[in-house]
């Protein structure tokens, strides 16, 4: 039977949730359901302290939701009085909680840094999510707050220990992961063992453990437990009291209360006395993803363990971590998109090296160098781990995130659940099941990564995102560019769905540039989520002032990933790899007299040996005709997605493409591409990829040939469906391809075309940077 503390948390839980996510009242009705007609079982009594508990949590959610967050504030000139929590990152962004003008967090992008644990009156911008880029501060009178200057110490301490590695131990321990660098970050995701980086339930249990074994050498097992749970909420609120480090120390302390009084209460009773404690000291927490992952991971681990009782400790640890990974699956494939099974493998390691690596690191703050090396040694193999685990083929099953994501894997945990309290008799089926759900899961998600580059290709993908924009470039060296992301609305974001997955497929960590062709939200719409998902070395757009929503998430987006940011201008060249980036538009004179924001589009020439590609953005005849010198190119990319007020013919004569690649949205309401678009290209001699029909588009170019590729890669399903439906007939023309129609010879799964690239000289570029 279900304790009663269970219930009372999850309903209370629910209640909070609706009051601070669902705008409809009518939406009450569910924790009021679940209150009254959840447990029929229970007396009359305790439907009542149920539904009392949902309208309680319902009405602080409302109350909640009313607070004025510094997240919503508008953008602009801002006035906001401060206290700040931690010194700047290396990127210059310093954390601090608003006092007065709004509440909660806010991000300071400074110049000079605050001294930690002041208060202080910031003027600056808010770009937006709570990122206030500081013009002017003035440092109030008092004392500085004793626990940010603690944090500073320890962190000061910390570098003179270990270097080079100081912030990943700053990470471990003080929950400061602003200078981890993204790629051993995204490693440590990809190998599931993400949680090691953020203070979770597992340092906080780490630490008791460790404080218990010592206090209870010393003085005794009596007391041993109550000294652990001292320290932990000491140390949970040196950190802010975190959602899941609270409700870890809440765990320790009721766990050492049951063993001191001879009571046995079940895991579920204790970890869900803990969760009350946590939303009645933050309400909020109930929307905080962290949190939600860090109560599934326990009640897994619990479960787990309960069902190998007795058995030896390789197969309970085997069990935990198995059991963590299947009750957390349905919530990092909504909130991430991805699910890394490696994690069940890489967790046996890591997890017993970080037991020895979090304790040693806290005993070396007093102790010094001794203790700092070998807690050194146990850090630099949990890397290694990290890193090997991360690039093993099929580690992770990436998808778009969001509910359908996490389906199957709702599918798997329920199947498990079933089997363990309805059919506890079945334990035999629980493994098959298990293996047999996730292959089930994973087959339809999974897409083989791209061959990887040689040292003299040049890759361009042209994802299919609908109606708009979203072309990745891969260099030679196996480094990647990202030029637009997409469109985004309320049920689809292109960065989110399409270019995040298709990154993590590849396993790409760092972008070294992100051009934005303009602002508007077919092109800008997914930018934020691939600002949060991976490291963004620079951000270059045509910095024309909009009033665009979408817009300002961007810019709010690139200051808080701490992104360098310019305005492209004719004259600005990248170089990576040999691959030449060039901007031919727009001009700074232009820019300021054309108020329109498509014919202030980036122009891009990409350049790599003998081959030339033009990426126009949404520029219409007006820039071609401006631009008097136009380069010869290979590839053009159709500028406005075939849009009739494009690619004119004069601008077609000059820069006389092979192939022209228009991204465009099937069946979108503007009925792009255009018929007199298609006419002056065929009229040109000019061959057409769409994305609308043919999917992803893949160029390859090496050497005096390119190469096009068009269509997604089947996946195993796929494979496996085709293999027992009868063969069907195709026609030879990509578009009329199937998923079961057989693939030719070379990179493409539908369609395969290779032209030459003839040597020339050096075309000119129109313009100069003014």
């Amino acid at each position: 039977m279900t304790p009663p503390v269970v219930q009372l948390a999850l309903v209370y839980g629910a209640g909070l949730w609706v009051g601070l996510v669902v705008l409809i009242p009518l939406a009450f009705v569910l924790p009021i359901g679940v209150a009254v007609g959840g447990w029929r079982r229970r007396p009359q009594g305790w439907r009542v302290v149920l539904l009392v508990a949902a309208v309680v949590g319902f009405g602080v959610g409302r109350l909640q939701r009313t607070g004025q967050e510094c997240a919503a504030l508008p953008r602009g000139p801002v006035a906001l009085t401060v206290r700040t929590t931690d010194p700047p990152d290396q990127r210059g962004r310093q954390p601090a909680r608003a006092m007065a003008g709004c509440q909660g967090a806010v991000t300071l992008r400074v110049r000079e840094p605050l001294p930690p644990g002041v208060k202080a009156m910031v003027q600056g911008s808010h770009a937006g999510r709570g990122v206030v880029a500081v013009r002017e501060y003035q440092v109030m009178p008092g004392r500085a707050a004793l626990i940010p200057r603690f944090r500073a110490a320890v962190a000061r301490r910390i570098e003179r220990l270990y270097g080079s590695r100081a912030p990943l131990v700053e990470a471990l321990i003080l929950g400061r992961k602003g200078d981890v660098d993204p790629a051993l970050r995204e490693a440590f995701a990809a190998a599931g063992l993400a949680h090691l980086l953020a203070i979770s339930g597992l340092h906080v249990g780490l630490i008791a453990s460790w404080v218990a074994l010592l206090m209870g050498a010393i003085g005794g097992k009596r007391h041993a437990w109550a000294w652990a749970a001292v320290f932990a909420w000491v140390y949970v609120g040196t950190l802010g009291f975190p959602a899941p480090a609270t409700r870890a120390a809440a765990f320790v302390t009721l766990l050492g209360l049951s063993r001191a009084l001879g009571r046995h209460p079940p895991v579920s009773a204790i970890l869900a006395s803990g969760v009350l404690v946590v939303l009645l000291i933050n309400p909020t927490a109930v929307t905080a993803i962290g949190a939600w992952l860090s109560v599934a991971a326990v009640w897994g681990t619990a479960q787990a363990a309960r069902l190998v009782r007795g058995r030896n400790a390789v197969v309970r640890l085997f069990a935990v971590s198995v059991g963590a990974t299947v009750a957390t699956a349905p919530i990092t494939a909504f909130g991430f998109g991805q699910v890394a099974v490696i994690g069940v493998a890489a967790n046996l390691v890591a997890v017993p090296l970080a037991g020895i690596a979090v304790p040693g690191v806290f005993a070396s703050l007093v102790l010094g160098t001794p203790l700092a090396v070998g807690a050194g040694l146990a850090l630099a193999a949990t890397e290694r781990i990290a890193l090997v685990a991360a690039t093993v083929p099929g580690a992770q099953i990436v998808m778009a995130s969001g509910f359908k994501a996490a389906i199957p894997w709702t599918a798997l945990l329920v199947g498990v659940v079933w089997l363990l309290r309805v059919r506890p008799r079945m334990h035999w089926l629980l493994p098959r099941l298990a293996f047999g759900a996730a292959v089930l899961a994973w087959l339809p998600f999974t897409r083989p990564r791209v061959h990887a580059s040689t040292s003299s290709e040049l890759t361009v993908f042209f994802l299919n995102v609908g109606q708009g924009d979203a072309i990745l470039l891969r260099t030679p060296n196996d480094r990647w560019l990202l030029i637009d992301a997409g469109p985004r609305d309320a049920a689809f974001d292109a960065g989110r769905d399409v270019v995040v997955p298709f990154l993590r497929r590849q396993r790409v960590r760092s972008l070294e540039a992100f051009f934005l062709s303009h602002g508007d939200m077919d092109h800008v719409g997914g930018a934020p989520a691939v600002l949060e998902a991976v490291r963004v070395h620079r951000v270059i757009e045509p910095g024309q002032p909009l009033g665009q929503g979408g817009y300002r998430d961007f810019l709010a987006a690139a200051a808080l990933a701490g992104a360098d940011w310019q305005a492209g201008r004719p004259g600005d060249t990248l170089r990576v790899d040999g691959v030449e980036v060039a901007v031919l538009h727009p001009s700074a004179r232009w820019i300021e007299t054309e108020l329109r924001a498509n014919e202030n589009s980036l122009i891009l020439h990409v350049r790599l040996g003998e081959f030339d590609l033009l990426l126009t953005g949404d520029a219409g005849i007006p820039v071609e005709e401006h631009l008097a010198d136009w380069p010869r190119v290979e590839v053009l990319k159709v500028g406005h997605h075939g849009s009739a007020g494009s690619t004119g013919a004069p601008f077609l004569a000059a820069v006389r493409p092979k192939l022209a690649v228009i991204p465009v949205g099937r069946n979108n309401r503007y009925r792009h591409p255009a018929p007199a678009v298609l006419t002056r290209l065929g009229r040109a001699g000019v061959a057409i990829a769409r994305t609308d029909r043919d999917g992803l588009v893949t160029l390859t170019a090496a050497g005096q040939y390119f190469q096009i590729a068009s269509g997604d890669a089947p996946t195993p399903l796929t494979r496996v469906l085709c293999a027992l439906s009868p063969s069907r007939p195709s026609s030879p023309s990509s578009s009329s391809r199937n998923a079961c129609t057989p693939m030719p010879a070379g990179n493409s799964p539908t369609s395969f075309t290779t032209w030459p690239s003839p040597a020339r000289s050096s075309p000119a570029m129109s313009g100069a940077r003014d």
